[in-house]
Formats: structure tokens, C-alpha cells, sequence
């Protein structure tokens, strides 16, 4: 399930909003280039290795907002806000056609509020 190439990016922005009121931006963005599972998808007898699937690449953008003051931090949030839905594990049940996947979370929206003691 290891891509050759993998990498995350996240930007932070602050700037106050009052005198005790601070306002801040964060964004992610993180790539998962292409992969496979198992060597080869042919066994050496020529029979489909159901062990090998190949994913392809993928990338999930995350976003939060909010405002922080003394101890307190509130923030509003959207994981995943392209809604992307790459297969990040595969299972296949031989010799059914059964096949299970595991996805990356669906678009996710919330609010959080913090107190630092």
C-alpha cells in the first residue's frame, strides 16, 4: 500500500481580529501518488493474483477557520472538502466475487471549542 510518492502541505494564518480576539486560516492538502498491493497481478501459473489491486493517486484537502482569545479557541471545519473517495484498502475473496474496500471519510463538516487549562 506504499505510493513512491507521498507528501503533505499545510499553510497557518493569524492576524488579529481585536485587541483580544485572534483570528486564524489553516489549510492541508496531502498527495498519495499511485500503488499497488501484492507483486504481480498474474500468479506464475498465469491465475489472477487476487492479492494485487492497484489504487490510484489521490489527493484530500482539509480547511478550519476560527478565533482564539485567552484560553478559549472556536473554529469551524471541512475535511475533505472535494468529497474525494479514493479506495485506500482492498480485499478480495477468492474465488467469490467479493470484494471489500475501505475509502478515505466523505466530506466532513463541524465546529470545535477548546479551553487550554
Amino acid at each position: 500500500y506504499d505510493a513512491d510518492t507521498s507528501f503533505n502541505l499545510g499553510v497557518d494564518y493569524h492576524r488579529p481580529v481585536t485587541g483580544t480576539l485572534q483570528g486564524f486560516i489553516h489549510g492541508e492538502w496531502s498527495y498519495s501518488g499511485p500503488r499497488t498491493t501484492g507483486f504481480r497481478p498474474l500468479l506464475r501459473s498465469g491465475v489472477a493474483n487476487n492479492a494485487y489491486n492497484s489504487f490510484a493517486a489521490y489527493s484530500l484537502f482539509n480547511l478550519r477557520a476560527g478565533v482564539s482569545w485567552d484560553r478559549w479557541r472556536a473554529s469551524v471545519y471541512v475535511n475533505n472538502v472535494g468529497d474525494a473517495r479514493p479506495v485506500l484498502q482492498q480485499t478480495n475473496f477468492a474465488p467469490t466475487p467479493v470484494t471489500t474496500r475501505i475509502t478515505a471519510q466523505p466530506r466532513t463538516i463541524g465546529i470545535t471549542l477548546n479551553a487550554h487549562f
